[in-house]
């Protein structure tokens, strides 16, 4: 199995002694040396344990899996019969069976391949995966992919477990997908961006590819439709809807296509109409990565670490499609953190001697769901990620404005980086009124996706910048209906010094209007609250936080400002309220490093050329006011 922790938060991940943190160039014999050390442990396995993360639980399965008891199973989320239980354990199942197609194809192994074909061939028995006339959910659509890459060498394959494995996916077909297509897909005259929720494309996509693989009557027709759905999703994320829930669930179903496109890819022209939308997604994945650890992406939304299959996604297109940045990215990827696929893709990289690629340029990128902004790659650099979601899916928070700082390999300032769906304490700290640090305003934290990105720039003297209007994110907290602000402007600037600032300027008629804001971080940090400043350290580097009114005044930060949720899973919280004029005001928030992890504070001061911060060594960095 990929590298996996008991869920705490995302700084869980970056600390962990298992993962190596900064950024290098990994082997192919380090490659294969990590796929090996799973396969032995794969074959040694006699059940499989499957950790339903989100929920904390960890359930075990005999092996072989002759049959799904997952009737039988504690309760998980009211009201979801099948998740997560089914999905899930997709997911593990599918890691053990690539684990082992490695172990036979790659390396030989023809104990590893027959044990594999066993497995594969009595998925015919799975009957409680079937969810009814006209169903199907993730279960059938990732079933349906592994049958798919499995079946797509028939040779070296025991003549009877074939059979059983190619009818197994005939009735997967015909039993589940393809009623649930005509059920669904079929009613549609014509696809929308609305229909685009990961799940049934999950399942048209992984039935597109089946169908072609065993050659169903329905191929053409599930192949026409599943492109449609990408014409659209294409139109709809490169266009004014800005379509995206986050990398890890772009990375989802991104993941389920480009097994079908690989595939395809042999005997058809690349999908050159949709690169562009494809290359989006993986400088999304480039530019969103935490200084130091590449593989871990800003916790905006639900953005798990537990799902790495956006590096799969990645890599495929990247084969495909052969861009620089995309080499640059497979270089790099931790052999620990990568699926078996993916793995065995780096293995097979058709690009391994050519020079290294350079480097991506660093600075201000506007993306679907968000803003980066960023001085480079490695441990010693920055990046401030700004929410952006505009689009009306679940796994996008409302996170307009919301500011993740990640530098020296973790996240100083964080987000709790998934939902929790059982009700109670943890989904309201996951999602909910102290979740994400743009102001909550007269109590009212953001109802909506409606982030409008109004400038994302660099200067000639490197600093970055972005804009965001997020009035539009707020629902009305008057009897009247009326509004509580009719401008909520949030600038971010990156200065070249390793500072980050943040200017909230709020335009309201009512006099009174409080702005409270809730600032996480990281797991592992030690804070302090020296002179007014609150201080973030990790014993070799410090972060300062501080806050000032729209005249430059400083307002004290004291120790009584942190807390911790009672839903946390570890993130402390700082919370810090601020009572505006008649027709509102400006607040300013810096966030400076100290790379030395030094005692004293910076010095903030404001005059007409702009805010001003001056270090202990005299170094000054300034954002001008525009």
């Amino acid at each position: 199995m990929y590298g996996f922790i008991r869920y705490d938060a995302t700084s869980a991940y970056e600390q962990s002694a298992g993962f190596p943190r900064g950024l290098r160039v990994w082997s192919d014999e380090e490659r294969a040396n990590e796929l090996k050390r799973r396969i032995a442990e794969e074959k040694r396995r006699s059940e499989l344990h499957v950790h339903y993360y989100r929920i904390d639980h960890v359930l075990a399965f005999p092996l072989p899996v002759t049959q799904l008891d997952i009737i039988r199973k504690p309760e998980g989320i009211p009201g979801m019969e099948a998740y997560p239980w089914y999905t899930w354990f997709m997911w593990a199942i599918k890691e053990r069976w690539d684990l082992l197609h490695a172990a036979w194809r790659r390396f030989g192994d023809e104990e590893a391949g027959l044990l594999l074909q066993h497995e594969l061939a009595i998925t015919a028995n799975w009957s409680n995966g079937h969810k009814g006339p006209g169903k199907a959910g993730l279960f059938n659509g990732h079933l349906a992919v592994c049958l798919a890459n499995y079946l797509q060498r028939p040779e070296g394959w025991d003549r009877e477990l074939l059979e059983n494995t190619r009818q197994s996916a005939i009735q997967l077909l015909e039993r589940d997908i393809v009623p649930f297509y005509h059920n669904v897909w079929g009613q549609r005259e014509r696809v929308v961006s609305e229909h685009l929720v990961n799940i049934p494309v999950i399942v048209l996509l992984g039935g597109a590819y089946l169908a072609e693989t065993v050659g169903h009557g329905e191929a053409s027709s599930l192949a026409d439709k599943a492109q449609e759905v990408v014409m659209v999703w294409k139109t709809a994320r490169l266009g004014d809807e800005h379509l995206s829930e986050g990398i890890a669930y772009d990375g989802f179903w991104l993941d389920a296509l480009t097994d079908w496109l690989t595939a395809r890819a042999s005997s058809r022209p690349s999908d050159s109409d949709n690169e562009p939308a494809y290359a989006s997604f993986v400088n999304s994945c480039i530019q969103l990565a935490l200084p130091g650890r590449i593989d871990i992406n800003a916790p905006l939304g639900d953005n798990e670490p537990e799902m790495p299959f956006w590096m799969d996604a990645a890599l495929k297109l990247t084969r495909i499609y052969d861009w620089p940045e995309g080499h640059w990215l497979a270089g790099r990827l931790p052999p620990a953190r990568m699926t078996a696929a993916a793995l065995e893709q780096l293995l097979d990289w058709p690009w391994r001697d050519r020079p290294d690629q350079e480097q991506p340029v660093a600075r201000c990128e506007e993306h679907p769901f968000a803003v980066s902004l960023r001085s480079g790659w490695g441990s010693e650099h920055l990046l401030a990620a700004v929410g952006a979601s505009r689009y009306p899916l679940g796994h996008l928070h409302f996170d307009g404005g919301h500011v993740v700082i990640g530098g020296g390999d973790r996240f100083w300032i964080t987000d709790p980086g998934y939902q929790q769906y059982r009700q109670g304490p943890e989904r309201e700290f996951s999602i909910g009124m102290q979740a994400h640090n743009a102001p909550v305003l007269d109590g009212m934290p953001q109802t909506k996706r409606a982030a409008l990105v109004l400038r994302a720039e660099t200067d000639q003297e490197g600093r970055q910048h972005t804009a965001l209007q997020l009035a539009d994110c707020y629902g009305t907290t008057t009897d009247s209906g009326e509004a509580a602000a009719t401008d909520v402007i949030r600038d971010v600037w990156m200065l070249p010094r390793g500072v980050v600032v943040v200017k909230d300027t709020i335009q309201t008629a009512r006099n009174g209007l409080r702005a409270d804001y809730y600032w996480q971080a990281g797991t592992f940090l030690a804070w302090a609250f020296p002179d007014g400043w609150a201080r973030l350290g990790d014993g070799a580097q410090a972060m300062w936080i501080g806050a000032f009114d729209g005249s430059g005044v400083q307002e004290p930060i004291a120790p009584v400002a942190l807390h911790r949720h009672e839903g946390s899973r570890g993130p402390l919280t700082l919370h810090h309220s601020r009572v505006l004029e008649q027709d509102g005001g400006t607040v300013w928030w810096v966030f400076a490093f100290d790379r030395s992890a030094g005692w004293t504070p910076p010095v903030a001061s404001m005059d007409e050329s702009g805010l001003t911060i001056r270090f202990a060594e005299g170094v000054e960095s300034n954002v001008p006011i525009k």
